[in-house]
């Protein structure tokens, strides 16, 4: 969402990150999906930069958290070792919907009393 809104309005990715006062590396990051969003206050500043609905950048924004977090957690509690997903790869290799299949089947093969309690509280939300 922000990349196209970025290249909507010509701007730059160095030009964006200057505005808003975030290193341009992190805000591409942010962009590939390899870094959570940035902060509430950050997300305020985009919105207006680059015209924004903020209701759609602030739930775009805690449903990519959530994706970096289950990812992050099914990771840990699984062994699978997180040097096997590339920065540049999580996205691609980890959308959203792959990530609910992935944990679905992780914890199917488990107890629920063997549940992380972190991993059970996050798919509360769900």
């Amino acid at each position: 969402m922000l990349r196209e809104a970025r290249e909507d309005k010509g701007l730059t990715l160095r030009e964006v990150a200057e505005e808003v006062d975030l290193s341009f590396g992190h805000l591409g990051k942010v962009e590939k999906g390899i870094r959570p969003p940035p902060q509430y206050r950050i997300l305020i500043q985009l919105s207006s930069l680059l015209e924004i609905d903020f209701d759609l950048l602030f739930a775009a924004a805690v449903r990519e958290t959530m994706r970096l977090s289950l990812l992050r957690l099914f990771c840990h509690y699984s062994d699978r070792p997180q040097a096997e997903l590339g920065a540049g790869e999580i996205r691609a290799k980890f959308p959203e919907e792959e990530i609910y299949k992935l944990i679905s089947n992780w914890l199917h093969s488990l107890p629920e009393s063997a549940w992380p309690p972190e991993l059970r509280e996050a798919l509360e939300g769900l």
